[in-house]
């Protein structure tokens, strides 16, 4: 305890000269660490970044003005090379032509059957898709009125054969009598009064007889006549040929006649031979001749050719269509075409001057109309114009100045003018466009 206050008081006698004399200088604010050259350097290491962006910036630019030379190289390559295109040679189509159009077919004879007697049907024998011959029974009728009739007359033929016998025996009588009276007149037996009254008698008997036996004719032909119409009770088929319809059954009631409410009978059509009817445009209707061979063919037999010919033409052009109408007959010994078919008909025909035959890729549709490009040996295009013979979708027909060496170009772009160059390339295939 008493060093501790001997010590307080040294503490507390402290002068302020000596606190004074303790403050510390101002320097002491200072880091202690700051340096003169301190703004120099951080001066410094901002130049050295700016050079460092700069320097990659300019590192980073150069692969993409490289790209851009590359680039504008490359577009002024493209400019100044011409583009290039598939060429092909055109060439002539086959003399012989084959020329496909399409028709229907009709039944070379189609008929409707009607009666020619009053009655009902009383049966029948056909019905539809049956083969028929000419002649053959088709169905029967019953006619009672005519049948009827048919008695009538037949009796009344009976009673004319009766008068006739009647007369005749007059007329005998009347002629023996005046053979009598002639062998008795130079005798003075008979006057001559009494021998023309027994010629006369004799010539009434005789005209009697005449007229009795027109009678007999006159009731015979009315037979005859009711005979004809009953072997109508019958209906047979006018040809060899294949039944189409049958419009009646067992009972019906049939009207003789063919007016527009009598009912039919059937309908025959004559199926051994078919027409074949075709519209041909009027570009080629004068190479189509009578006599001309024809290949029919259907889609249903694919494969299968009937041969046919062309029997005759309309001598017309149709003013709606602009087309011939040309009917072929065909051979159908089998049955196999029918009535109302959709064919083909191919006529084969000798043109002196082919047409060039091209792709569908080498015709070109302008405004000035169809087209194509013939590239020359400097690679220069040349548009010519085409008249179009046949579409066949891959390939077509045409005409025009075009010779066989002549280098087509396919799947021209339409930006390309004439006078443009391009580069040919001859295109390879396998096969030649036909």
């Amino acid at each position: 305890m008493t060093q501790m206050a001997q010590q307080e008081p040294t503490q507390a006698t402290k002068t302020p000269t000596d606190a004074g004399a303790a403050k510390p200088p101002k320097e002491e604010r200072i880091p202690r660490r700051h340096t003169p050259h301190a703004g120099n350097r951080v001066r410094t290491l901002v130049i050295l970044f700016a050079v460092l962006l700069a320097v990659g910036f300019v590192v980073a630019r150069i692969p993409k003005v490289r790209e851009d030379k590359t680039a504008n190289a490359l577009a002024e390559k493209v400019r100044t090379t011409p583009p290039s295109v598939y060429v092909e040679h055109p060439h002539r189509a086959d003399p012989i032509s084959g020329l496909t159009l399409p028709g229907e077919t009709e039944a070379f004879n189609q008929t409707i059957i009607y009666a020619r007697v009053n009655g009902y049907i009383k049966e029948w024998f056909h019905d539809i898709g049956d083969r028929v011959k000419k002649d053959e029974l088709l169905a029967t009728i019953d006619a009672p009125e005519l049948d009827q009739q048919l008695a009538q007359a037949e009796a009344a033929l009976a009673a004319r054969d009766a008068d006739v016998k009647l007369a005749e025996a007059e007329d005998e009588f009347a002629r023996v009598s005046l053979v009598r009276w002639e062998e008795a007149a130079p005798k003075g037996a008979v006057s001559k009064q009494e021998l023309d009254q027994k010629r006369a008698e004799y010539k009434v008997a005789e005209a009697k007889l005449n007229a009795a036996r027109s009678q007999v004719d006159l009731a015979r032909a009315n037979v005859k006549r009711l005979e004809f119409w009953e072997g109508f009770k019958s209906v047979v088929a006018p040809f060899d040929g294949v039944i189409y319809q049958r419009h009646i059954d067992i009972g019906s009631l049939i009207t003789a006649g063919s007016a527009s409410s009598t009912t039919p009978l059937f309908t025959i059509e004559r199926a051994d031979v078919i027409r074949a009817y075709i519209q041909v445009p009027q570009a080629v209707a004068e190479l189509i001749k009578v006599g001309m061979h024809a290949k029919i063919t259907a889609p249903e037999y694919p494969g299968r050719v009937f041969d046919g010919y062309v029997d005759r033409t309309a001598r017309a052009i149709d003013q709606k269509s602009r087309t011939l109408k040309v009917e072929a007959l065909v051979k159908n010994p089998d049955y196999t075409l029918v009535t109302g078919m959709y064919i083909g008909a191919t006529f084969e025909m000798e043109r002196k001057d082919p047409p060039w035959v091209i792709r569908a890729s080498a015709l070109h549709v302008r405004s000035v109309g169809s087209q194509v490009a013939i590239v020359s040996s400097d690679g220069k295009l040349e548009f010519r114009n085409v008249a179009i013979v046949d579409d066949r979708g891959a390939t077509i027909d045409v005409t025009g100045d075009l010779k066989a060496d002549d280098w087509l170009a396919l799947n021209l772009s339409t930006e390309l003018r004439d006078g443009d160059h391009v580069h040919p390339e001859p295109y390879e295939t396998t096969t030649q466009p036909k």
